[in-house]
C-alpha cells in the first residue's frame, strides 16, 4: 500500500494501519539518504511500539473481563484492583503518547 508522500509498507495489513497512523501524524517524506535511514528507523520504531501498545491494550481488556466476570459471580461489585489496573494502563498510555509525540517532533525538526 502506498500513500502519496509517505513510507511504503507492503509486508502485511498491520503495516497498512501504520501508514494511516503515520499519515495522520503528518510524517514527512525525507529526501536525503541519511534522512531516509532515520525515516525507516522511525517506521520500525512505530511498528514495534504500536505492537507493544496493542499487547498492553489486549492484556488490559482481558484482566478487566476477568474482574467483571468475578464481580458478577461473587460480590456484584468490581474490586479495588480495577482502580489500580486503570491507573497503570492510563499511565502507560500517557508515557507511550509522549514518546510518540517526541519521536515525531524529532523527525519533523530533523527534516526541516
Amino acid at each position: 500500500m502506498v500513500l502519496e508522500g509517505h513510507v511504503r509498507y507492503d509486508r502485511s495489513c498491520f503495516d497498512g494501519v501504520l501508514v494511516r497512523v503515520a499519515s495522520s501524524l503528518a510524517m514527512p517524506r525525507l529526501a536525503a539518504r541519511s534522512e531516509r535511514v532515520f525515516e525507516v528507523e522511525t517506521g520500525n520504531w512505530l511498528r514495534d511500539s504500536t505492537g507493544w501498545f496493542l499487547v498492553a491494550s489486549l492484556g488490559f481488556s482481558a484482566v478487566v473481563m476477568h474482574l467483571v466476570f468475578d464481580a458478577n459471580l461473587r460480590s456484584g461489585r468490581l474490586s479495588n484492583e480495577f482502580a489500580w489496573l486503570l491507573a497503570v494502563y492510563l499511565s502507560y498510555v500517557a508515557i507511550w503518547t509522549v514518546r510518540l509525540v517526541r519521536r515525531m517532533r524529532a523527525q519533523r525538526d530533523s527534516s526541516g
